[in-house]
């Protein structure tokens, strides 16, 4: 058994926002599906950044992982039963400057025709980061909403199975003490498929605890709470995250 404490499937996530150093986040994730079964996995996420100035600001995150699908509530890996999972690219970068307290973003994710994903996935995204005015007395951090468009690019199918998907995260950030935060739809956002007209809306919190200056320590959980859009029903995951 590996990692029992942490645990998940590997849906989309909001988190490519800009940073000004190396990262690498160990991930865990535990999943309950629709279909009643479960899935395990342990992902890797890299972030490398690129600044030429304060105005020119980007950065690259490489995600990849495997997993396993089981019927036990208990994460149970297996070497034998391990998949890879969707290997993905994101390109996300400073946009324009709209007032004081809010700054655009941009990028785009490319999921690779993998592991999971069998299709070519190409996604433009385009964001916004609200921050208060330094100095006020709040535990609210930042608003950061991102919307993403996922299409599915497949030469061998063009029926209607190729992706076409909108993500749309609400993310909204706390710092609830010194070392403490907390983040509101930051890993798991509302999904709509274009396709079929389904969505999935989940209520996902995920708590970020500073071990030291390099290290921090997070767990999250997300429901679904409205769907037509068959997914999940609830994830617990965790990370470790290390800053160079």
């Amino acid at each position: 058994m590996l990692l029992p404490a942490l645990l998940i499937p590997t849906l989309a996530c909001a988190d490519s926002s800009l940073h000004e150093h190396e990262i690498i986040k160990l991930f865990a994730f535990k999943s309950r599906l629709d279909d009643g079964s479960y899935r395990n996995t342990l992902q890797l996420r890299y972030y490398h950044p690129f600044q030429a100035n304060d105005v020119h600001q980007t950065t690259l995150r490489l995600d990849a992982g495997f997993y396993t699908n089981d019927g036990h509530s208990l994460p149970e890996f297996s070497l034998t039963d391990l998949h890879l999972d969707s290997v993905k690219f994101t390109f996300s970068a400073k946009g324009a400057h709209l007032s004081e307290n809010w700054q655009s973003t941009f990028g785009f994710r490319t999921i690779l025709p993998i592991g999971s994903s069998n299709q070519l996935v190409l996604a433009p995204q385009i964001g916004a980061v609200y921050k208060p005015d330094h100095g006020t007395r709040s535990i609210f951090s930042d608003f950061s909403p991102l919307i993403r468009y996922l299409q599915g690019v497949d030469p061998k199918d063009n029926s209607a199975k190729r992706r076409r998907h909108v993500e749309l995260y609400p993310t909204l950030g706390f710092q609830l003490g010194s070392k403490t935060r907390l983040r509101l739809w930051d890993e798991y956002g509302i999904e709509y498929n274009t396709r079929n007209g389904r969505w999935l809306i989940p209520i996902d919190a995920m708590l970020i605890q500073q071990l030291t200056e390099h290290q921090h320590v997070a767990i999250g959980f997300s429901k679904a709470l409205a769907k037509s859009n068959e997914q999940y029903d609830w994830t617990l995951y965790g990370n470790l995250t290390f800053y160079f």
